[in-house]
């Protein structure tokens, strides 16, 4: 019986050994140094973009892809490691936090040996200056504006009063309950067979005290509405630093739409701005003349 027992405990030890030489062997692994292929979609090269931006690429693998980085001017700002329904990577980019101008964009698949691609360059154009500095730019470059000097800081900006507005007369409580004017009752007369004359009665006092009263009513009106128009074309009162400011921008050059722009996004009223350019026209045109002669 121990007999048995040993010869089945060294058939069970040496069962491995002998089939460990027929087990089949594993494949090698083979080395993955392939990378990545990606297609940028959005922007394309050459683009202009503003606020917040949906930039959309394709990558792919013959493994996977890990992740993609989308890469500004050198420093990774949003890394992507899962796809959207539609099979790309993306990122919306808030394109106010960093400074108008040429960037390089790029953006680089990773798969999962490390291998990445970062050959997909291209130059964008960020221009958050807003419609009214593309309207003042100057040629040859549309989307970079010049820079205003900045606006004088140590004058104290002065509110515009704004015309104040026109009251309507009030109409006296005695005309606005004036009593209607009843007319007389003309006595019966009996039937005598004699010839009747109707008696003519004249109430004329209540019908001129009407008259009068709505005479004087539309005089006070019409003086309140000629008051208030002569106050809404009165010229506003132009501060002499504004007046200068929009001079001395008008002559170094600057567009009239960018100066405009600066001083209503300071809260100057459109009044006092149109003031500040006649008098900046006028006294080109007076320098205009006194060259001439």
């Amino acid at each position: 019986m121990k007999k048995s027992v040993f010869v089945i405990l060294v058939a069970l030890l040496l069962f491995p050994v002998v089939y460990a030489d027929e087990a089949p062997l594993a494949p090698p692994l083979v080395a993955d140094d392939v990378k990545p292929d990606v297609t940028i979609l959005e922007p394309l090269d050459g683009d202009i973009i503003s606020g917040d931006y949906y930039v959309a690429a394709i990558a792919t693998d013959d493994i996977g892809v890990a992740k993609v980085e989308f890469v500004l001017d050198g420093i990774v700002l949003h890394t992507s490691v899962e796809l959207t329904p539609d099979g790309t990577y993306e990122w919306f980019f808030d394109t106010t936090t960093v400074d108008d101008g040429l960037h390089a964009l790029v953006v680089a698949p990773y798969d999962a040996a490390g291998n990445f691609n970062d050959l997909s360059t291209i130059q964008i154009i960020i221009d958050n200056s807003g419609a009214a500095a593309q309207q003042g730019a100057p040629a040859g470059n549309p989307s970079v504006m010049p820079d205003l000097p900045p606006f004088p800081s140590d004058v104290d900006q002065p509110s515009v009063p704004s015309a104040p507005p026109v009251q309507s007369a009030q109409v006296p409580r005695s005309a606005q309950q004036a009593p209607a004017i009843q007319p007389q009752q003309i006595p019966r007369v009996e039937d005598t067979g004699e010839e009747r004359v109707p008696a003519v009665v004249e109430d004329t006092g209540s019908l001129w005290m009407t008259l009068l009263m709505s005479f004087g009513i539309i005089a006070v009106v019409s003086a309140a509405l000629v008051v208030g128009i002569q106050k809404l074309r009165e010229p506003a009162d132009v501060p002499e630093h504004i007046k200068m400011y929009v001079y001395a921008n008008m002559q170094q050059g600057y567009p009239t739409t960018s100066i405009r722009s600066a001083l209503l996004q300071q809260g100057w009223d459109e009044k006092v701005v149109d003031g500040a350019f006649k008098d900046a026209i006028g006294r080109n045109e007076s320098n205009e003349d006194n060259l001439s002669y």
